[in-house]
């Protein structure tokens, strides 16, 4: 069974994945990080960092709300989460979901 510890193993593994343009393997040590560790924005950060590197918008941007619950100060997580917000909107998955019309009046 995996520990506490090992996810900051997992994390900084997926980090690594990352640098590399893998995509795939990063997204899959970030969820095991956050499974692992559900209450770590860490963890929520490099899986919003492997869904963009898949251009996954709709989940990247999941991931880093959840992060920004967790860790609302965080300023490389509001960040990131704006350039995420802004791929959504582009992305096609933007429109289908009316999210032009829900973010409108909240950004």
């Amino acid at each position: 069974m995996i520990g506490s510890g090992e996810a900051v193993l997992f994390s900084n593994r997926s980090l690594c994945f990352h640098y590399r343009r893998e995509g795939q393997m990063a997204m899959m040590d970030a969820l095991i990080a956050q499974r692992v560790r559900p209450d770590w924005p860490k963890a929520c950060y490099r899986l919003g960092a492997a869904f963009m590197l898949l251009e996954n918008y709709k989940e990247d941007f999941g991931a880093f709300e959840n992060g920004l619950r967790m860790d609302p100060i965080n300023v490389e997580m509001k960040k990131t989460h704006g350039e995420a917000v802004d791929c959504l909107r582009k992305s096609r998955f933007g429109g289908d979901l009316g999210f032009e019309s829900f973010w409108s009046g909240m950004l």
